[in-house]
């Protein structure tokens, strides 16, 4: 979306966030002025195993509360002093409370809200503080699959975002490595312990981003050139395995590829999820435990012998980038 945004109109970008930059798409890179680490929301505390920490939720929220006045001042005042024209948020309460305070429009962009993830996990004062920060977003894009966001007032239903690939699938797995012929399958997956590979096959396999593929005693594993993005890795693939969030929805939806997953556990918005899931073509779930223990074999090779998903036919980008552009006046 905001490829298509900077291609038509000249924007520059300040991002705030609690990631590593190099998960930054390099397409936006030029049109990048500044980037600050640092928290904007608590969200929802993990287990290494995947699993929702309520109870280590509840207490990082608590910390956060305390602080928060202090930082939504500070926040305010560097929007008002920045020559700003449009807060886009994905959606931390704070991006529309400073916008508010700030006297700048603001856009919010979400599969889901906090106010009903919190809700949902019985958070009723977090809950209230955001619902009543998102009453104050000038719009909400909303995606698809979502889960309830009725604290927006004013909503534009967009469909599914994601990411298309940006090179060609042949020349990425010629990179890769990979030859004509073999299968490769994509394991999107970085919890330690939560999915192992099955066993050797010929004529397929495996590229795991972010592991030493030297210290996994295999030769089925290629090794991931820095240059190769994560959604070129997905069109490349035959097949990727995954826990079931709205970036992998999105992107392999782009990007045509067949997905395995694991239902994710205590994750409030998994229901809505798995039910759009379900009605997904080359599409299917593997246990927790079946996938830890490496014995999906079965499933994904049903996946690969199959038809790639059809591409989407609504231009989803288009109609986000038309509604930020009426919000922020350019």
């Amino acid at each position: 979306m905001l490829d298509r945004l900077i291609a038509e109109v000249a924007v520059d970008l300040h991002v705030m966030a609690s990631c590593p930059r190099w998960l930054w798409p390099s397409t936006l890179e030029g049109a990048t002025v500044s980037w600050r680490d640092a928290p904007c929301d608590v969200g929802v505390v993990e287990f290494a195993d995947m699993t929702v920490d309520e109870e280590g939720t509840a207490h990082a929220l608590e910390r956060w509360h305390e602080t928060y006045p202090a930082t939504l001042e500070r926040e305010a005042r560097r929007l008002a002093a920045g020559g700003f024209d449009l807060v886009l948020g994905d959606v931390p309460p704070l991006a529309f409370d400073a916008a508010g305070r700030a006297g700048l429009a603001s856009v919010a962009l979400a599969n889901f809200s906090w106010d009903w993830i919190y809700q949902q996990m019985g958070l009723a004062e977090a809950a209230a503080a955001a619902a009543a920060s998102y009453r104050r977003a000038g719009v909400l894009l909303e995606l698809e699959p979502c889960a309830p966001m009725d604290a927006f007032p004013q909503r534009v239903a967009v469909g599914v975002l994601g990411r298309p690939a940006g090179r060609p699938r042949d020349r990425v797995r010629d990179e890769l490595g990979v030859e004509a012929g073999t299968r490769l399958v994509l394991v999107a997956l970085r919890a330690p312990g939560v999915c192992g590979l099955p066993a050797p096959r010929s004529g397929l396999c495996y590229a795991v981003p972010g592991v030493d593929v030297a210290g996994l005693g295999r030769t089925d594993v290629v090794e991931v050139p820095s240059g190769v993005s994560f959604v070129d890795l997905l069109s490349a693939a035959d097949a990727v395995v995954a826990k079931p969030g709205y970036g992998i929805i999105g992107d392999s939806t782009w990007c045509g590829a067949p997905l395995l997953y694991t239902k994710g556990r205590g994750f409030p918005e998994s229901r809505y999820l798995e039910a759009w899931l379900a009605r997904r073509p080359a599409t299917r779930t593997v246990t927790a435990a079946a996938l830890a223990a490496g014995s999906w074999s079965d499933e994904i090779g049903e996946l690969i012998d199959g038809p790639r998903p059809p591409l989407p036919a609504d231009d989803t980008a288009a109609l986000a980038v038309r509604t930020l552009r009426e919000a922020g006046g350019f």
